[in-house]
């Protein structure tokens, strides 16, 4: 498929504005956020660097690597198959060449040759290919990245990704790699108009948002913001947001309500990682940032939807000076939204300016930022009932729209992040990177007025929740190959440390009116609200928790068709706690663990890889009992095969993955108080999950997941013996089919449609099981690329108005998904 676009000029005077814009943006972007100032340099009179030469020094061996050495060196978007190039060596090149001659001579008498795509860039293909002329730009690739030692290469577009980062930490194709891992590339964030990461990780199998409301956040576009923080159930798990959190396959607790503007694309990896040591045994999602390019790209986009919500967002990247060593990046996000529930409005103000320096042909230096400020009416939602087994909704709350209880001060969460990157090659073959992150939020919550269910009456309830957290983590990497028995292998290692330390202050209050729920009309006229400052804060915890890790990998090649996958890692966690509450108000603790991995791939075709892996967890919990001791750390197993598979020309992946995990010493609340956690004996899910991603037909997109799971509490002294965890469904399915018209008057006219299907989920209420319906969601999309350099996307959500609630894990505060609703999204993208 093609984008059709307006010819890019060459011009001085283009690309100088080119420059001057850029160096603008992401110079008024950095103002204030950082004390020192960071030197932007804009140029003028730019002319095009393909025909200027400049010295080359890169060693004969695999031609991927050499081409990845040329682009970095030259400083150019170079897309190629590193499977159809596996087999080729390059003979070097050494000396003072353009960039087209540099291409010529390393290609020479390889069969293939570098093409100009109308982006600026290069595109590696086969000289039978290359008659037609030049090489037109895959759709909506606006996310190509230079293909350089130690990154992932450029994605083709489309649902299908052809590489993982986040199972091993460095570049690994897909059907190489020995666990369950889902990638949401950019085209499918952008096709589906994803705005949070609840919504992004819809078609993963086996993954589902856990709470909702989120604070700063929200499952539903259009829902609001409310109490419960952001975590996510992953093969039954609990992703806690404060150990769970990465970014770019480091560690980065907790920032899963940053703006996705921020992202290029989201991977889930399901199942166990020894290779991270602390972690969910269910997996984790890893968020990989945008970042900056050589090549200018900007574009802007309005978004106007149903109960006023109104967004624009943007991103600007491109070279800062002649050599294109120093280049910049901004992405930025204004957002001012209602919700179909009355009276709830939130804001968010969002921008994310990087700068990268190639300080020389071996080092380069990324320096990324972020701020966002979520100021937001807290949604009070619902409050659900247990009739039987059955999570139910009042009578007197059955609206979806209204405003059950009363708005006083506004809610806020305050987040910036600062992260640097080193990154050294050692040889053509080994390559050091340091990673330094830093990240401090604030989170100020009242909920003025909320409707409570205890005891068998309705009250009026107050609550609030003022957190600081401050992080922090670094990492020492060694990537690399080398050769043993005539065989080239693979080998990571390194060591990292982190440290977060979060002070929080909590409480509420009740208006005792023991409202009787039979004879309740649903008149909220006497529940008014409190400001904070009248809600006493009861409950006050000062926490610290520091981990600190070494760790190695190994992928051995046994055979042509058989690789090896060996992992440890060595972790000591340590957790200072102080609490105003409990009968130890001052505790620490300390843990240490060794985690491992074995992994097994075998290629039985060109298109069927079959795997086995068995991988361990650890995980200190950040969790008090109701005494403020901690937690026992959490520790667990879990075993998985699977079938990997490319059909029709590999433009279609299947993958099939049968699983078993147990996991011990899982926090769950507390039977005596709920507000509190305590441990809980062996928890064990079993499932199978399916997942195609990729096209059967020319412009024909297809992206669907299924899952099918059974999990329990297995020992029979756990107050939970025989039980269901929180949030967990049977059977799961999820469907993406997009179709783009690509010939005719009409080119360019796309429609697509999205359905989401969940089982009935499980709840445990008083050590029972309870029930609460599953539900379906159909979107639709319509999209127009026909008109060059905009883009149009119409989505309609729950187009046939399901009513359906995405959560029923308390008796309070609960929240409807949205009625039908629409978002319009345009986008102009420069040239």
């Amino acid at each position: 498929m093609s984008r059709c676009r307006l010819p890019s000029s060459l011009s001085s005077p283009k690309v100088a504005f080119q420059k001057r814009l850029l160096a603008h943006a992401v110079s008024v972007a950095s103002v204030g956020f950082v004390a020192t100032a960071v030197p932007v340099i804009a140029q003028e009179n730019i002319h095009d660097q393909t025909s200027e030469s400049r010295d080359f020094s890169i060693s004969a061996g695999p031609m991927d690597k050499a081409l990845s050495q040329l682009a970095s060196t030259a400083g150019i978007t170079l897309s190629f198959d590193p499977q159809q190039l596996s087999t080729l060596t390059s003979p070097g090149l050494k000396g003072n060449f353009s960039i087209s001659e540099a291409l010529d001579a390393l290609l020479s008498g390889s069969g293939f040759q570098a093409m100009r795509t109308r982006s600026g860039g290069y595109s590696v293909v086969k000289k039978a290919n290359a008659a037609q002329g030049m090489v037109l730009d895959p759709l909506r690739i606006q996310r190509d990245v230079e293909v350089r030692f130690g990154d992932a290469p450029a994605e083709p577009g489309g649902f299908k990704a052809e590489y993982q980062t986040t199972a091993t930490k460095t570049p690994l194709p897909l059907r190489e790699t020995p666990q369950a891992v889902s990638v949401v590339t950019g085209e499918s964030l952008e096709a589906r108009q994803v705005q949070n990461l609840a919504n992004a990780v819809e078609l993963s199998p086996s993954v589902s948002s856990f709470a909702t409301g989120i604070i700063g956040s929200g499952p539903d576009v259009f829902g609001g913001k409310g109490q419960k923080s952001n975590s996510f159930n992953i093969r039954g798990q609990n992703v806690d947001v404060r150990t769970d959190g990465f970014r770019d396959a480091t560690f980065y607790g907790d920032d899963n309500n940053v703006d996705i503007a921020a992202f290029e694309r989201v991977e889930v990896l399901r199942g166990p990682s020894g290779f991270y040591g602390r972690g969910s045994l269910g997996g984790f999602i890893n968020k990989v940032r945008k970042k900056p390019r050589a090549e200018f790209d900007a574009s802007i986009s309005a978004h106007v939807g149903s109960y006023d919500n109104y967004r624009t967002e943007g991103g600007i990247t491109g070279a800062l000076n002649a050599n294109k060593r120093i280049r910049g990046r901004v992405d930025f996000a204004y957002e001012d939204a209602g919700a179909f529930t009355d009276e709830i409005e939130s804001e968010r103000k969002f921008v994310a300016p990087s700068f990268e320096a190639v300080i020389n042909d071996k080092t380069r230096l990324l320096l990324q930022f972020l701020y966002q400020k979520d100021d937001y009416d807290a949604n009070p939602g619902v409050p659900l009932q247990i009739v039987g087994d059955q999570i139910e909704v009042f009578d007197q709350f059955s609206s979806r729209t209204a405003l059950y209880g009363d708005l006083s001060d506004r809610s806020s969460k305050e987040t910036r992040m600062a992260t640097l990157t080193v990154n050294h090659e050692l040889s053509d073959r080994w390559l050091a990177s340091l990673y330094l992150q830093g990240q401090k939020q604030k989170t100020d919550f009242t909920l003025g007025s909320y409707v409570s269910f205890y005891y068998g009456y309705f009250d009026n309830s107050h609550r609030k929740d003022e957190n600081e957290a401050e992080e922090w983590a670094g990492e020492l990497r060694f990537q690399g190959s080398f050769d043993s028995f005539g065989r080239e292998h693979k080998a990571l290692f390194g060591m990292e440390i982190n440290e977060r330390e979060t002070t929080r202050g909590w409480g509420y209050s009740f208006d005792y009116l023991y409202i009787d729920p039979v004879s309740f009309s649903g008149d909220l006229s006497v529940f008014t609200a409190l400001p904070s400052s009248d809600i006493p804060t009861l409950f006050t915890n000062d926490n610290n928790a520091k981990n600190q890790a070494i760790y190695g990998q190994a992928i051995m090649s046994l055979h042509d068709r058989t690789r090896l996958l060996i992992g440890a890692r060595y972790d000591e966690a340590e957790v200072d706690n102080v609490a105003n509450f409990g009968s130890t108000p001052e505790t620490d603790s300390a843990d240490d663990a060794w985690t491992g991995r074995l992994g097994l791939m075998q290629t039985f075709s060109e298109n069927i890889n079959a795997y086995a892996i068995y991988a361990e967890s650890f995980t200190p919990s950040p969790g008090v009992d109701r005494n403020g001791n901690p937690l026992d750390p959490e520790t667990g197993a879990g075993f998985e095969v699977g079938l990997k598979a490319e059909w029709l020309d590999k433009k279609l992946a299947f993958d099939l993955a049968l699983y078993r995990q147990e996991l011990d010493n899982r926090p769950i609340p507390d039977p005596e108080n709920e507000n509190f956690v305590v441990s809980s004996g062996v928890h064990r899910a079993d499932g199978v999950e399916l997942e195609i991603n990729g096209s059967f037909y020319p412009g024909w997109t297809i992206g669907a997941a299924a899952s099918w799971m059974d999990n329990e509490f297995t020992e029979s002294d756990d107050p939970n013996s025989g039980l269901s965890i929180n949030g967990t469904f049977d059977n799961q399915f999820s469907l993406y089919t997009g179709y783009e018209l690509e010939q005719g008057k009409l080119a360019g006219l796309g429609m697509g449609a999205t359905f989401i299907q969940v089982g009935e989920r499980k709840y445990i209420r008083d050590s029972r099981q309870v029930y609460l319906e599953g539900y379906h969601r159909l979107d639709l999309n319509v999209s127009y690329t026909g008109v060059p350099n905009w883009d149009v996307n119409l989505l309609v959500r729950n187009v046939t108005d399901e009513e359906y609630f995405v959560d029923g894990s308390s008796s309070v505060n609960n929240y409807w998904g949205s009625p039908r609703s629409a978002m319009l999204k345009v986008t102009f993208r420069f040239d």
